[in-house]
């Protein structure tokens, strides 16, 4: 599929890869890697199961043969009446019916006691009377102790060379535990009436002191109900508290009423005390007529005479008369009232509608001045209340802690004292609290002898089949692991999830690349080279014809080259391929998109003074760079040109996109020849452009571990793979492709190389051109 010329490198990442239907499994167990492993190191695992067989079948014949026999211990109560009687529980639930959890007994803790040396040096001293030659290394390392599955059974047992030592070990081991279990019991309870003894006088003190500190507590603050006492004062901050928020509720709507009466009027409180006095004498409302009176008539006659007329001098007297005037009646009014600032809204006239929002005025003055130390009283109240609450919670809580110390204190003495004397019951007991369920013994044989336990021999051997062939494996392991190559075809599918599309085989004539004219069949060779040759380019017309058919509905147009390290042979894969393509009539370019390494003009001959880098760096036109192969029709090639350092990023440039697009367009097909993946990310660029990366991989040389992290990059960046190429293949990687492709890809035989065909004549030039017209057929 042809790219467009400004795709970008990011939205070519975002495209589908194929499908990887051949990807390997992910997760569990690699199953066949190991058994192809195993059939390459066979004679390292056959070396070590060998070593480790020989050795166990050697120590188990030089062993003696070993007796063993057992008994089997009760450790507790089955039935509920044992329960009942059982002194544990007397001591502990005062006769009655015991919880379930008094009998349940930590075995695992128990079996480390019955084995501890505390236990097992008695029963060492009474074998060693009867065998001097007992050690208590003996004893410890052929004596075991079981639970038996989940009941309330101990199963001992013990093994040994001498079968009347174990007898005796036996015999003396169940006296031992049996007594241990009653002296255990019987040092349990004499301890625990001691421990209880040397609690009770401290514990009655702590009675008696807990006691004083409560009623000296109840003295002291007059405590009857506390919890009542505490309600009450809880019940009276809320309704204070109640109170102070109405009250600031009130106070901030008195507030807002007097600011906004104030916006209205313009007036403080004293000038509204003043307005309502003079709008309320009538003979400064006289003066205050006659003023407006006297300011009319100056209207009138101002428009018939100038200011210096007589009458209009006249009206001026007379105004300022009336002027001075109403300022003595007005401070005859005002006389005692609290001084106001000079304001025209005081003395001017009033209306019904002000004089009424005066009053509301001096009204809502007052109660806020009301409202404002009914909340400092309200303040004051409540901080009292609230230091006798910050108080009552600690005095309560003291009271509450001084109760449970108390109860817990008193419940603590009479269970020490009742415990005490359920104790002492116990301790009347001489019952061995265990059983013996099944009396010591060793096995015997038919004839009544004592008869050796275990067939040794079939298990050493078995568990050295099993050690020696995990050994083998192991190191097989390590060492393929130190390696680090793929040795066959599977291992490669493993590794990389693309369809197998060739294999190519060693080249006898040395580098395939410099014989490129010669399979082209301009020249002649020997027979020898010839069929190497023959198999060789053989390889590569299936490569082509497996590369054009993985997908007829979108056939490959423009692709990239790639191999994990160099020296894979991407270069030889990408000249051969293009050559191929170019014998069946396809119109091929070969670009050298290796800037770090450039070879292909090596290999083909041919100048490199001007390449891909003077195209992208000089806009050069790609028809005055691109050269014709020489000998081999329908080839062009476009050389790396001058490199210099930095010169790789060019690739990702958009004159590198845009040019891509040209090529794509102009030729049936591109092959680019990238670097290698484990050096660069230059190739990420040239795949993003184009249909996918052809995955070149050299059987016995590619790092495996390389493989594995340059296909984790392509998949990371979304990149498609077309398919994988097995370079410096053998006859016996062509057989396992056969049966491979059989199994798995269910791919035509067709797509198969055809390598095992030997021509009749020697001629390379005829077997070239019955290949070619096998492809064009």
């Amino acid at each position: 599929m042809v790219k467009e010329a400004n795709l970008s490198y990011e939205e070519s990442l975002e495209t589908t890869a194929p499908e990887e239907a051949d990807a390997p499994p992910k997760g569990g167990l690699p199953v066949l890697p190991m058994l192809r492993m195993a059939k390459r190191r066979w004679p390292i695992i056959l070396v070590c199961a060998g070593g480790i067989l020989t050795a166990a079948w050697f120590v188990t014949n030089r062993a003696a043969p070993t007796y063993a026999g057992g008994f089997r211990l009760l450790v507790e109560p089955v039935t509920s009446e044992a329960r009942i009687a059982e002194p544990t529980a007397l001591s502990q639930n005062e006769g009655g019916v015991p919880r379930e959890d008094i009998f349940r007994l930590d075995y695992d803790t128990q079996i480390e006691i019955l084995q501890s040396s505390r236990v097992l040096n008695d029963i060492y001293e009474a074998v060693k009377q009867e065998f001097p030659s007992f050690t208590y290394g003996q004893l410890v390392t052929g004596l075991d102790i079981e639970r038996s599955d989940q009941t309330r059974l101990l199963d001992v047992t013990y093994q040994g060379n001498n079968p009347a030592l174990v007898q005796k070990v036996l015999d003396e081991t169940a006296d031992g535990y049996l007594s241990y279990s009653l002296e255990d019991r019987r040092t349990q309870i004499t301890e625990g009436v001691r421990f209880i003894e040397d609690q009770l006088p401290e514990l009655q003190t702590r009675v008696d002191t807990l006691q004083q500190e409560i009623q000296e507590l109840q003295q002291e603050y007059d405590l009857l109900d506390p919890e009542a006492q505490g309600g009450d004062i809880y019940a009276r901050q809320n309704e204070l508290s109640a109170q102070q928020l109405e009250t600031q509720q009130t106070l901030q709507e008195l507030r807002t009423l007097y600011t906004n009466l104030q916006e209205q009027l313009q007036l403080t409180p004293d000038e509204a005390i003043a307005v309502s006095a003079l709008s309320q004498d009538p003979n400064y409302q006289q003066v205050l007529t006659s003023i407006s009176d006297v300011e009319t008539q100056l209207a009138v006659e101002s428009t018939r005479w100038g200011e210096d007329a007589p009458p209009i001098r006249r009206l001026r007297d007379q105004q300022d008369s009336l002027y001075t005037l109403l300022f003595q009646r007005g401070e005859q009014i005002l006389d005692g009232l609290p001084p106001v600032r000079p304001n025209i809204q005081v003395s001017t006239f009033q209306d019904g509608l002000r004089l009424a929002l005066v009053d509301q005025l001096v009204n809502t003055a007052n109660q806020i001045q009301a409202l404002e130390a009914r909340g400092e009283t309200l303040t004051q109240s409540r901080s009292l209340l609230d230091q006798q609450a910050e108080q009552f919670p600690a005095i309560i809580r003291r009271y509450n802690e001084l109760q449970r110390q108390l109860a817990i204190a008193t419940r603590t003495l009479d269970q020490l004292l009742n415990q005490r004397e359920t104790l002492r019951v116990a301790a009347a007991q001489s019952e061995v609290p265990w059983e013996l369920v099944a009396e010591p013994s060793i096995e015997f044989d038919d004839a009544g002898n004592p008869a050796p336990v275990g067939d040794d021999l079939l298990r050493n051997l078995l568990a050295g089949a099993i050690v020696g062939l995990g050994l083998g494996m192991a190191l097989s392991y390590l060492l393929e692991r130190n390696q680090d190559i793929f040795y066959g075809l599977p291992d490669i599918k493993d590794a990389v999830p693309a369809p197998l599309l060739g294999l190519i085989p060693v080249y006898m004539g040395g580098d395939p690349s410099a014989q490129l004219q010669a399979i082209a069949g301009s020249n002649t060779v020997s027979d020898e080279l010839a069929d190497s040759a023959y198999d060789f380019q053989g390889a590569f017309d299936d490569l082509y014809t497996a590369l054009k058919f993985s997908n007829p509905s979108n056939p490959v147009r423009s692709i990239v080259i790639g191999s994990p390290n160099k020296g894979d042979g991407k270069t030889m894969t990408a000249l051969h391929l293009a050559q191929t393509a170019a014998a069946t009539g396809q119109k091929v370019l070969l670009v050298d998109a290796d800037l770090r390494s450039a070879e292909v003009h090596q290999k083909l001959r041919l100048p490199n003074a001007k390449g891909l880098t003077d195209i992208l760096q000089k806009d050069l036109h790609p028809d005055d760079v691109i050269q014709a192969v020489p000998n081999v029709d329908n080839l062009d090639v476009l050389t790396a040109g001058t490199t210099r350092p930095g010169v790789t990023r060019l690739l990702a440039s958009p004159q590198m996109r845009s040019l891509m697009s040209k090529l794509h367009t102009a030729y049936n097909l591109v092959i680019y020849d990238s670097p290698n993946l484990s050096s660069a990310v230059d190739a990420n660029f040239l795949v993003a452009q184009t249909d996918g990366m052809l995955f070149v991989v050299s059987l016995r040389q590619t790092s495996r571990s390389t493989t594995t992290e340059s296909v984790a990059k392509l998949q990371e960046y979304g990149l498609p793979m077309v398919g994988l190429v097995a370079n410096r293949t053998s006859q016996k990687d062509t057989q396992a492709k056969t049966a491979f492709d059989g199994d798995d890809d269910g791919r035509d035989e067709r797509l198969l190389p055809s390598s095992t065909a030997k021509p009749v004549t020697s001629s390379l030039s005829v077997k070239r051109a019955s290949r070619v017209s096998e492809i064009e057929t």
